[in-house]
């Protein structure tokens, strides 16, 4: 069951299992492993899925919520700025 962190090009939170490239967040959005809200402050950010084969943990509560988009077109149409 995938969860819903994948953005659409509307800037919804939407759950499927297509392939993503690029993640990105909206500050901590989620209680558990639930979005519960849209976005929380200014500062949309996108970056490259891969870096270094670094790892960052999801859910952890009180941390960033990772968001994940299909491609970079994705996330600029969303909103979200590199």
């Amino acid at each position: 069951m995938p969860y819903r962190n994948r953005v659409t090009p509307g800037g919804d939170n939407v759950a499927t299992s297509l392939r993503v490239a690029w993640r990105g967040n909206r500050g901590p959005l989620h209680t558990g492993t639930d979005v519960v809200r849209p976005y929380r402050g200014k500062g949309w950010v996108i970056c490259a899925l891969e870096f270094n084969d670094r790892y960052e943990p999801q859910w952890v509560p009180g941390r960033l919520t990772c968001l994940f988009f299909r491609c970079e077109a994705v996330a600029l149409a969303a909103g979200h700025r590199p």
